[in-house]
């Protein structure tokens, strides 16, 4: 189906070309559809993922597959976060690619309000035989304005007088490696502290390496390069990732 769309609009400009019709809609600009071949962004420090850009079309179908991963995603064990696709696995996103993977709260991954609105509408789109077929350009990054800088400004203001030195760049690396957060690995990671003032706030300081180190929010992009006339998709947004 999809290679005698391309073969009809090319033999209809040849047509429009020859008899000198200048313009036909859906013909004149008809593109045809690239390959499917998602662009992940390299991980930054800490092993964390920063974005992705695919163009989706009807070439996209043949990679559409169940999410099926097998990876462990750095800093999913600090709240129990899911590690969610940046390109759904049903769009032709990698299972086993980390750069295609981050900390995403449920509400994220999986409820409205969240990257689900739009893999929703995508798949949809992309599953119809429209004329012309959707041709649409989708991105999401990774919003991270924490820092083990950050998180030691902070952990100084929270704990007291006591030494935190090295202690953003400590709990980042617990993160990193989804290690227990417990009143032992944070005493290891915060020396001089005394324990009864990290237990009076190990929530506390839970939450403080959750804001910093997994991502704020995410900036979806979708910028639709060729569609059925009339046909829309949701417009491109920010979300807070901590809903």
């Amino acid at each position: 189906m999809n290679e005698a769309i391309n073969q009809l609009a090319a033999r209809l400009r040849d047509i429009c070309r020859r008899y000198e019709i200048l313009r036909v809609e859906g013909i004149s600009d008809y593109r045809e559809p690239p390959p499917h071949a998602p662009a992940y962004d390299a991980l930054t420090t800490y092993g964390r993922a920063q974005g992705m850009r695919a163009t989706l079309s009807f070439n996209t179908r043949p990679h559409m597959r169940s999410t099926d991963p097998d990876l462990s995603v750095p800093g999913t064990a600090i709240a129990g976060y899911h590690g969610g696709h940046l390109l759904a696995a049903s769009l032709g996103g990698s299972n086993a690619d980390p750069r295609n993977f981050a900390p995403m709260s449920r509400g994220t991954n999986l409820q409205r309000g969240g990257i689900v609105v739009f893999e929703t509408a995508l798949r949809a789109a992309l599953r119809r035989d429209d004329f012309p077929p959707w041709i649409v350009t989708y991105a999401i990054r990774c919003q991270y304005p924490g820092s083990p800088g950050g998180l030691e400004a902070e952990l100084a203001t929270l704990l007291g007088p006591a030494p935190v030195t090295g202690a953003g760049r400590r709990l980042f690396e617990l993160a990193q490696a989804n290690a227990p957060l417990d009143a032992a690995s944070l005493a290891r990671a915060l020396p001089g502290v005394a324990p009864d003032v990290i237990a009076a706030r190990q929530a506390r300081i839970r939450d403080a390496l959750l804001q910093h180190f997994t991502p704020r929010g995410f900036g979806v992009s979708l910028e639709v390069v060729q569609a059925p006339e009339g046909s829309a998709l949701p417009a491109s947004q920010s979300f807070d990732n901590h809903m």
